[in-house]
């Protein structure tokens, strides 16, 4: 009887405590419960929110690697949008323990006095943000599939197939963070493939494209521009042809490249219309300087041509008649207005015997140049200027010095025009970056002042130092030459000393000697009459083959 009164006072005394310890603070957590690890029991509702939110805060913070072929992401859980679902967690903690009836409420508090109740972990995923943030990845990855195309010549259209792209799965890999973090785990590494990206259409499309591509290309078209006329053939429509995705997105189709058209249609015509007439200067016999108009000419093709090829073979129409586009001149009146040329500022002239071979060359030379302005900061180039002197642009043969001997040449005799215009160049004032004197002493130029020419080289070139265009115009007699250089009043220049002095021959027991000659020029810029000295150097040869 002890026995069972003890039994039932113990008994009673255990009901006591268990609805003494639920009932005193029914919303606070039961006793020993724990959420990942971290004990919760007896938390208010707004200590346990907080307790919640930092272990929310641990598991953002869980270090994520993700590997893939085209590279790596280190970053965080809570980065590829997998989260601690808080609400369902702290629901879940405050459950414990209440749902259950008597006396099953009974036993379950007295395993509380010995054990932990552990929350099961839930989690959440946002999509938006996870893809953000692995969208750098995907395009590391990424490669788009290349649809089928052309490739197309004069002989023949080619089919080139299609090829699948590349990308990565990053809601794949969203997911496996997702199972990873359920799982417990504190680290996780996700390592990930590619995956193909198909073409959109079949091959069966892609010969499609090849067929009709074939059939647009055999047909005959007439193009006429003027007074001329070609006729189009399967061999100059094929490389027009191109291929796109069709404007539905449904199909392949080809195209015309208008382009390449474009391009074309100047070579296939040939010459049609008529060169701009440039606008040019001229000199009249007081010396006085007037600017010529250039005109209009015109040209293959007007704009919107290429358009109108296409169209007419799109329909299949046999004909199209195309309109030539205007030709401007390179320059206009304000551009020579603004150059400033007006009067001669240097101006030499060099004699010559009448009526030889090397005077037509001299005469040839002088019509090529005539009228050539050199603009602010330009370099004139002779060579450049004339090109090769050959008997096709009539040049004729005559004797030139060539390596200190005097030797038969086509061009033979231009050296005057070189001489001639270094000198009108020398008193303008002008900068000469590029000479080259006589081997041999000729008496018709200056001692240690004049040049020669050569194709390539010798050559001479002119540089424009002032702020106005120069114009060369050169004038002739059956005996001289005359190089103007017309601009507006910049400098002058003039010869200020001259030395000389002896060079001998690198050849063993010779019985000559070379003669140095430097020659000093002084120019004086009128702007503020500050002066400037430079130097030109000649080594002049006793006679022919005597060189040092």
């Amino acid at each position: 009887m002890v026995g069972a009164a003890l039994t039932v006072a113990v008994l009673a005394l255990l009901i006591g405590a268990w609805a003494v310890d639920t009932g005193s603070a029914p919303d606070r957590v039961r006793r020993n419960v724990t959420i990942d690890a971290r004990g919760v029991g007896s938390l208010s509702p707004a200590e346990l929110d907080a307790a919640v939110a930092e272990v929310a805060r641990g598991w953002d913070s869980v270090p994520v690697a993700v590997r893939t072929p085209g590279g790596s992401l280190d970053t965080t859980l809570g980065a590829v949008g997998v989260h601690l679902d808080e609400a369902t967690v702290a629901a879940a903690a405050r459950a414990v323990g209440r749902s259950e009836g008597f006396p099953a409420s009974l036993l379950t508090w007295l395993g509380s006095l010995v054990r932990s109740r552990e929350v099961p972990l839930s989690f959440r995923d946002d999509p938006d943000r996870g893809r953000a943030t692995l969208a750098p990845l995907e395009q590391q990855n990424h490669k788009d599939p290349v649809e089928a195309s052309l490739r197309s010549s004069r002989e023949r259209i080619e089919l080139v197939a299609a090829t699948p792209g590349a990308t990565i799965d990053v809601d794949a890999i969203r997911a496996r963070a997702l199972e990873l973090a359920r799982a417990g785990q504190r680290r996780i590494t996700i390592e990930v493939g590619t995956v193909s990206l198909a073409p959109r259409f079949a091959a069966s499309t892609a010969q499609e494209l090849r067929d009709h591509a074939e059939r647009l290309a055999d047909q005959r078209l007439a193009i006429t521009v003027g007074d001329k006329t070609v006729t189009t053939d399967a061999r100059i429509i094929r490389p027009w042809i191109t291929s796109a995705v069709s404007a539905d997105g449904r199909s392949l189709e080809p195209r015309l490249d208008q382009t390449r058209i474009e391009t074309d249609l100047p070579s296939l015509l040939g010459a049609v219309g008529a060169p701009p007439v440039q606008l040019a200067f001229a000199v009249d016999a007081e010396k006085k300087v007037t600017i010529l108009e250039g005109r209009d000419g015109t040209r293959c093709c007007a704009p919107g041509s290429a358009a109108r090829v296409q169209d007419a073979l799109e329909q299949r129409i046999p004909t199209v008649t195309l309109d030539l586009t205007p030709v401007p001149p390179d320059h206009d009146r304000a551009w020579a207005e603004k150059l400033g040329i007006a009067m001669p500022v240097g101006s030499f002239t060099t004699p010559h015997l009448c009526c030889q071979p090397r005077v037509t060359n001299i005469h040839l030379f002088a019509d090529t140049m005539r009228g050539r302005v050199i603009e602010p900061g330009q370099t004139l180039s002779l060579n450049a200027a004339v090109g090769q002197r050959t008997p096709e642009k009539g040049f004729v043969v005559d004797h030139a010095i060539v390596d200190g001997k005097y030797e038969d040449n086509v061009g033979g005799g231009v050296s005057q025009f070189a001489a001639t215009t270094f000198n009108a160049a020398f008193f303008a004032g002008l900068d000469i970056p590029e000479y080259q004197m006589h081997s041999i002493f000729i008496d018709r130029y200056p001692y240690g002042r004049e040049a020669t020419i050569s194709w390539e080289k010798p050559d001479l070139k002119i540089r424009n130092n002032s702020p106005f265009g120069i114009l060369v115009w050169p004038t002739y007699t059956d005996t001289s030459l005359t190089v103007t250089l017309y601009s507006s009043p910049w400098a002058k220049g003039e010869q200020t000393n001259q030395t000389k002095s002896e060079i001998k021959p690198s050849v063993k027991d010779a019985d000559w000697v070379c003669t140095k000659v430097v020659t000093e020029r002084t120019r004086t810029f009128l702007g503020d009459n500050h002066t400037e000295r430079d130097t030109f150097v000649a080594v002049y040869q006793p006679e022919e083959g005597k060189k040092c």
